[in-house]
């Protein structure tokens, strides 16, 4: 069965976005956090729950379905650009919920009781095709937890109706792998990254939550049970991040397990309790640290040792910064927050300035190591047009930026090679688009 959805008259192509930032080839210096430009998600919809952030700056989730006629649980949606499409319509009074976006684009979600009463899983392809794989027999309930770059695919499935949810990895080119080993008796997901490396935890007996790196035939655990962990992400790194109880399960922090070390990444001041929910591929954790005094909650970043609290690097102070959800490789960071001073829960997207974008790509360029001539030019152009956001004229910023193109399409293959070239423009382009150039 197969039907297409249009999402708006965007067409998207299929290449990687390029770090804006730095990327070096030694130890990095610390740095704290970039300053933050501040998009609100869907405004004035209620009971928006977002769920997974790409590095295109794309955004999936589920309304709640009592703000929207005919449903009453959830509708799967898409955001991006400040459009957001209500993808849950295609199924008429069945529920949905789109749980995952890679960064080509691709949309997981599950359909619950489609067609035989049974949850399926969908995908929609940047195109807006819809199609329904099939990991397991049509009268198997399977759900959707994550779609890597690669197609991989990992769930849960319950192979008799009253059975347990068993989670599972499918590569699509052989059966689905069972995730529950023989000592476990539950398992719980924490993320699967583009090498297929599933991170989760586990449940065994009276010990607590210990946690694992799971790849083909290989699960390995790490946690004591001096600890109680839960697992909310990893990197390509093979990185990990969630919170662990310790000291006699009286203290939860969130954590980083970058394996053999474990590293407690503490709280924020006065906080008392932190969660770590996402980690990018540059190393960028982002959470949430509360405490018994208010503000109660309060998103954190952590650069380089340090957590910072998000609230003190955002351009618009009518937020107050909750939780961070999700953090992608371009640092965009989405975000739970109230008004300040306000009640209710909203959802945005911070974006790195644009001027701190072209401060990362000013340091990109310098760590190509390019011919010296060359790399003032690139310099010199991407310093003019900081200046001119500054003075506040953006048309100056988006025709130097073009100069910055234009000098490096010249180069490609000269002084500039073919993968530096392609790292270069994606990240000018980015920031084309932040500026909305032309």
């Amino acid at each position: 069965m197969r039907s297409t959805l249009v999402r708006g008259n965007r067409v998207v192509s299929f290449a990687m976005i390029a770090l804006v930032f730095w990327v070096g080839s030694g130890p990095a210096e610390a740095q704290g956090p970039p300053m933050y430009d501040v998009e609100e998600i869907g405004p004035e919809i209620n009971g928006l729950h977002p769920v997974d952030l790409n590095n295109r700056g794309e955004v999936v989730g589920g309304i709640s379905g009592k703000y929207l006629p005919g449903i009453s649980g959830y509708a799967a949606f898409y955001w991006f650009d400040g459009v957001l499409v209500d993808l849950g319509a295609n199924w008429e009074k069945n529920l949905s919920t789109a749980v995952s976006v890679n960064d080509f684009g691709v949309i997981l979600g599950t359909v619950e009781g489609f067609g035989d009463e049974l949850d399926r899983i969908f995908e929609i392809d940047p195109e807006g095709n819809i199609s329904y794989p099939a990991p397991f027999d049509p009268a198997v309930d399977v759900r959707a937890k994550a779609i890597n770059d690669t197609g991989q695919i990992v769930g849960t499935y319950h192979p008799s109706p009253n059975g347990a949810s068993i989670p599972f990895f499918w590569d699509r080119t052989t059966p689905p792998y069972d995730l529950v080993p023989g000592w476990a008796d539950l398992v719980f997901f924490g993320g699967l990254n583009n090498l297929g490396q599933v991170a989760g935890a586990s449940r065994e007996g009276l010990c607590g939550n210990s946690g694992f790196l799971w790849e083909k035939d290989s699960f390995a655990g790490f946690g004591t049970c001096d600890e109680w962990i839960a697992v909310f992400d990893i990197n390509d790194a093979a990185q990990i991040v969630g919170s662990m109880y310790f000291e006699g399960f009286y203290q939860k922090h969130a954590f980083l397990f970058d394996e053999p070390e474990f590293v407690d990444l503490g709280v924020l001041s006065l906080g008392e309790v932190s969660v770590a929910s996402s980690i990018n591929n540059r190393g960028w954790i982002v959470g949430d640290s509360r405490s018994d005094q208010p503000p109660s909650r309060r998103a954190f970043i952590y650069i380089d040792g340090v957590m910072y609290d998000l609230n003190d690097f955002v351009s618009d102070d009518t937020w107050h910064l909750t939780r961070a959800l999700e953090i992608n490789d371009l640092g965009q960071i989405l975000m739970e927050a109230n008004l300040e001073g306000g009640f209710g829960t909203t959802f945005l997207l911070l974006t790195p300035s644009a001027v701190d974008s072209i401060e990362g790509l000013i340091e990109l360029v310098g760590s190509f190591e390019i011919h010296h001539g060359i790399e003032h030019g690139l310099v010199v152009k991407l310093e003019h047009a900081i200046e001119a956001i500054a003075a506040g004229d953006p048309e100056g910023a988006c025709d130097l930026l073009q100069a910055f193109v234009n000098q490096v399409n010249a180069q490609t293959g000269k002084k500039i090679t073919d993968m530096q070239a392609e790292e270069l423009l994606e990240a000018a382009e980015q920031i084309r688009g932040v500026l909305s150039c032309p």
